[in-house]
């Protein structure tokens, strides 16, 4: 990911306007056990994120990172049955709600935000997570 903005940014910054969303894991805000590699490197993608918003921020290019809740994905279906194995609770369904949203979210709704984001009117937005 990080090569082929970098590929693209030149662009936008040469046409003025661009903007760059990039989708990380909750992991960023609050670690998620068990995971300390991905919460490391997609703190890091966030790192790199905010420090490119400032690098490309005065040629109109916002730069901003999507922290979604949990997901519904095949990787979060294989992480939920794993703990389920390791704590030994086979015979309960694994249903893992967002605290803050109250449902599980899908990949459908995650886009909305950054279509939003694209809009000229975000202008303003830059480094935000």
């Amino acid at each position: 990911m990080i090569a082929i903005i970098d590929r693209v940014a030149p662009l936008m910054r040469s046409r003025g306007w661009g903007r760059i969303i990039t989708s990380a894991s909750s992991g960023v805000i609050a670690p998620i056990p068990d995971l300390g590699l991905s919460n490391a490197l997609r703190a890091s993608l966030l790192g790199w994120s905010k420090t490119l918003a400032r690098e490309v921020a005065a040629d109109g290019v916002t730069c901003n990172v999507v922290v979604p809740g949990r997901i519904g994905t095949q990787r979060t279906g294989f992480l939920d049955r794993a703990k389920a194995e390791r704590e030994g609770k086979f015979d309960l369904p694994i249903v893992v709600v967002d605290r803050l949203a109250g449902h599980f979210g899908f990949t459908p709704v995650l886009w909305r935000a950054p279509v939003r984001c694209r809009r000229r009117s975000c202008s303003r937005s830059r480094g935000s997570v």
